[in-house]
């Protein structure tokens, strides 16, 4: 029997609710929720829409009103 490592369990469920929380933020549309997930100097590359560095360009580029279709956000652990 594989012995597992509690540390390794304590994380892996931290990272599961970090992942949680995100795709919950972006389906709620909480940019202040979403921008808090990440540290002062973080980034998000979404792609067509540009990298968003810092928290505060992340909640100004996620609190403003879609100029696309919304997507459900979906998270796989």
């Amino acid at each position: 029997m594989q012995k597992i490592d509690i540390q390794y369990l304590i994380d892996l469920e931290e990272i599961k609710r970090l992942k949680y929380r995100f795709a919950w933020a972006l389906e709620t549309s909480k940019p202040h929720d979403l921008a808090d997930l990440f540290t002062s100097d973080g980034w998000i590359d979404a792609g067509p829409w540009g990298r968003m560095t810092s928290q505060e360009k992340i909640r100004r580029a996620t609190s403003g009103p879609s100029k696309t279709p919304r997507r459900s956000a979906r998270c796989t652990a």
